[in-house]
């Protein structure tokens, strides 16, 4: 049966020859996949956090689904961007600050929970008060989406 499948692939290879496409389209693909690895716009998340108000706060799902992407990748974003002004006030689904935030000054050694009441975030313990969560579509009306 090896045999066989060695004997029918070594045929096909004879029979099929490989495409020859032109250089223009080999360029015009690597092109786009170039495009393709500098990866996501994230300049919308960066806006709606700039424009998210004190006293507010969202959760990564609702930041993801506002600006067109899943919770994970936004989570890895915005705790390694610099520039996401008030990362501190997303939250996980819970309404709790997640384990891995960081600040994106590595000078900064604030409490994020701290700095949430300090604007008027209520919490119960470590929970966020839902009221005063920000869903996709109230996220995408302060930037005028």
């Amino acid at each position: 049966m090896i045999g066989r499948g060695d004997h029918l692939a070594r045929q096909a290879i004879t029979l099929w020859p490989v495409p020859q496409a032109p250089e223009a389209a080999i360029d015009t693909v690597r092109r786009r996949l170039q495009d393709n690895r500098r990866g996501f716009d994230w300049r919308a998340s960066h806006r709606i956090l700039e424009a998210l108000p004190a006293g507010r706060w969202t959760t990564y799902s609702a930041l993801a689904e506002a600006v067109g992407t899943a919770p994970q990748p936004l989570a890895n974003h915005v705790s390694t961007c610099s520039d996401c002004m008030n990362a501190y006030r997303v939250l996980t689904s819970e309404g709790c600050v997640a384990d891995a935030f960081r600040w994106g000054d590595p000078e900064e050694v604030r409490d994020p929970r701290e700095v949430l009441e300090h604007e008027g975030v209520v919490s119960s313990g470590a929970v966020a008060d839902p009221e005063q969560k920000a869903e996709a579509e109230e996220l995408l009306v302060l930037v005028g989406g």
